[in-house]
Order: C-alpha cells, then sequence, then structure tokens
C-alpha cells in the first residue's frame, strides 16, 4: 500500500474544445455528431436560452444592447454567438475534453494544436466547415480543471 504524505490534489489536466452556433439544419447537426462520436452537444432555442437560469454558470451575455449566446470552459475562455431575443432561431453549443497524462518526470505540456485531439475532438473542429451551423465560434485550450 502507498501512503502519499503532503499536499494530495484530485484535480486533473484535460484539454478541450468549445464551441457555439446559430443551428441551420438540426437534423444534418445531430447526424454529424453521431458520426464523429460527438457526444456532449446542446441545442437551445433563443427563449431557452433567454430564460435559462442557473446558480453556477449563465449561457447568455449583454454587451451594449447586444445579447449573446455563450459557452465558457473551465479556465474561463468563452466563444459567443450574437442572438437576435425578437426572433425563435436555434442555437448549439458543443463541449469536448480529453485527459491530458503526466510525463515520466510528473510535468505536463499543456501546449497543444489541433492534431493534439482524437477523431471526434478533430470533428468538434471541423463544424466551422459545414453547413448546419452559422456564425459558428470555437476555441481550444488547456489547463487544470479542478
Amino acid at each position: 500500500m502507498k501512503i502519499r504524505k503532503g499536499f494530495v490534489s484530485n484535480s486533473s489536466s484535460s484539454s478541450y474544445i468549445i464551441g457555439v452556433g446559430k443551428l441551420v439544419d438540426e437534423k444534418a447537426f445531430v447526424e454529424y455528431c453521431t458520426k464523429n462520436y460527438i457526444i456532449d452537444y446542446n441545442i437551445m432555442t433563443t427563449k431557452e436560452i433567454l430564460e435559462f437560469t442557473n446558480k453556477w454558470r449563465s449561457v447568455k451575455t449583454t454587451i451594449g444592447d447586444k445579447t449573446f449566446f455563450k459557452k465558457e470552459a473551465f479556465d474561463g475562455n468563452e466563444v459567443m454567438v450574437e442572438i437576435n431575443p425578437s426572433i425563435e432561431e436555434k442555437f448549439v453549443s458543443v463541449y469536448h475534453g480529453e485527459d491530458i497524462e503526466e510525463n515520466e518526470d510528473g510535468e505536463t505540456n499543456y501546449d497543444i494544436d489541433s492534431d493534439s485531439f482524437n477523431n471526434s475532438g478533430l470533428a468538434v473542429l471541423g463544424i466551422e466547415e459545414e453547413d448546419f451551423v452559422e456564425d459558428w465560434d470555437c476555441i481550444y485550450g488547456a489547463g487544470r480543471n479542478g
């Protein structure tokens, strides 16, 4: 049995991709996600975004006189797409995360690029090239998530 003395953390390191956009073709989007094993997505209407309340997070923000649908990563990075509160449309948010392993020296390399992700992660990055979303905003990053 191992006994560890000193500070013990249950946090972990992850890379992530988050994206939001206006949904143009829901059926094509869901088929793409199913085909590419993208499982963490959420489809919301304008009304749902405007009425969403949660103690821990928000999916909308206002900047000046404009309203945005947003998704925030664990490190504070966020993506947004503008919504028109008077038009009922559908929007989608997508999250993809992967664990980052420490090397043999116990160090973690947080430098990632698009080649760092598995196939479903690359598929999330590829959503921008598809015609089932408009105004796609997507970022990727890495860090300690707990």
